[in-house]
């Protein structure tokens, strides 16, 4: 496990959390072994990047497993976004949901929206 995600694991105060950040690590590594970035980099670099990032700046356990597993959906055949409610919880689900690019709908809201960034607005609204 790269070493910055290492020790953004232990800083954490609940094991329930730890673990189920370590799952959803492991899950998105898996997703995504046999992908890479034009500069021959693991793609998983990315998720993890933005995860770290996020995790720095808002300190929400949710929101980075969430980014975690962001790229799943889209880049992984394999990967549904039902799975992804029902193994990470509603409200992860509901994060990777809203920034699916390849769907138009929520999952759980079947709503239409033209444009991926107006699913994130509507909800809210």
């Amino acid at each position: 496990m790269d070493n910055e995600f290492k020790k953004l694991i232990d800083s954490l105060q609940n094991n329930n959390d730890k673990e189920f950040v370590r799952k959803a690590y492991k899950f998105s590594k898996a997703a995504h072994k046999w992908q890479y970035r034009k500069s021959w980099e693991e793609y998983f670099i990315h998720p993890v990047a933005v995860a770290l990032s996020l995790r720095n700046k808002f300190h929400d356990i949710e929101l980075t497993i969430a980014w975690l597993l962001h790229d799943t959906v889209e880049d992984c055949e394999t990967v549904s976004i039902k799975y992804i409610y029902k193994t990470f919880w509603n409200n992860i689900g509901f994060l990777v949901d809203s920034v699916t690019k390849n769907e138009s709908t929520f999952y759980k809201k079947k709503d239409f929206f033209k444009h991926p960034i107006n699913k994130i607005l509507a909800w809210w609204m």
